[in-house]
């Protein structure tokens, strides 16, 4: 009886697997239905197109201020 060869599995980079993983982190904080910044950036949009231009312009601001506080919760590595 024959011993099995172990099934061999690439090995991603850490360097590699931390980028897609900060990628992946900041996406879900965007998209969070309570605190992330695509509500903001629907919301602009919305009053954008029923006419509300100043309301829009206010709920693209605090959609800017959380994607920028989004990413400095989670930073790219340090090169």
């Amino acid at each position: 009886m024959s011993t099995p060869k172990p099934i061999e599995t690439p090995v991603q980079p850490h360097a590699d697997w931390a980028l897609s993983e900060i990628e992946r982190r900041r996406r879900a904080a965007y998209a969070d239905p309570i605190s992330g910044s695509d509500l903001h950036f629907a919301e602009a949009s919305r009053l954008d197109a029923m006419g509300d231009a100043e309301g829009a312009a206010a709920a693209k601001q605090r959609g800017i201020t959380r994607y920028q506080e989004i990413q400095d919760s989670h930073p790219y590595p340090a090169p």
